[in-house]
């Protein structure tokens, strides 16, 4: 269920003892679980990670993360053919450096902000994180 304030909401129950052992009397205390819209799951890197995407059809030409950047860390973005060379102009190296904490920060690289592909191109996505959390990436 989603809070008034944006948060999402879970119920659970816990015991003091765990499963494996008897429970005469079944004490038990009740909880919340609670976290942010879209920030259930992360990819987290608390010094640093990169992943590849498989390869796919972008179903549009920008991107922007849901991401939470520590200090001093950052997101990078690379864009690139199946054949896994990068595309021009999207590599890590003319990326902006993505930091932040929000679920809409944008991906830019020097030359602009779109994927650098026409839209029946198929693409593998590079990332490499430095002290980040990534929670989702969506295509606008």
């Amino acid at each position: 269920s989603e809070l008034g304030d944006g948060r999402w909401v879970l119920p659970y129950t816990g015991y003091p003892l765990p499963h494996k052992f008897p429970r005469a009397d079944l004490v038990f205390d009740v909880g919340y679980a609670t976290w942010p819209n879209g920030r259930l799951v992360a990819v987290d890197a608390p010094e640093q990670g990169q992943f590849t995407t498989v390869g796919f059809y972008p179903p549009s030409r920008r991107l922007r993360l849901n991401a939470r950047t520590r200090e001093g860390g950052s997101i990078l973005v690379e864009v690139g053919e199946l054949t896994g060379k990068p595309v021009d102009g999207r590599t890590f190296a003319r990326c902006t450096p993505i930091v932040g904490d929000g679920p809409d920060l944008r991906v830019r690289w020097e030359s602009g902000d779109t994927l650098g592909v026409n839209e029946r191109q198929p693409i593998v996505l590079r990332f490499k994180l430095t002290s980040s959390e990534l929670y989702s990436v969506d295509f606008v």
